[in-house]
């Protein structure tokens, strides 16, 4: 089991975001993939929580590339 840290966590009045960066080259590397296929299933979990539960908040993953 694997720990994640995203690169960035923005918090805006209704939505956090977990926003991973990578060069373009990175992008579609099958582990950069893999985690994010990850983050987006434990994001929905995340959502699926009471409001009160996710700071009132709706979750979102993040993937940006350079370009």
């Amino acid at each position: 089991m694997a720990t994640y840290h995203p690169d960035f966590i923005v918090a805006t009045a209704d939505k956090v975001y977990l926003i991973e960066t990578k060069g373009d080259d990175k992008v579609d590397d099958v582990n950069v993939r893999q985690k994010q296929t990850a983050t987006v299933e434990w994001i929905k979990k995340i959502n699926a929580l009471k409001p009160e539960d996710r700071m009132n908040r709706t979750w979102e993953y993040v993937l940006v590339g350079e370009s």
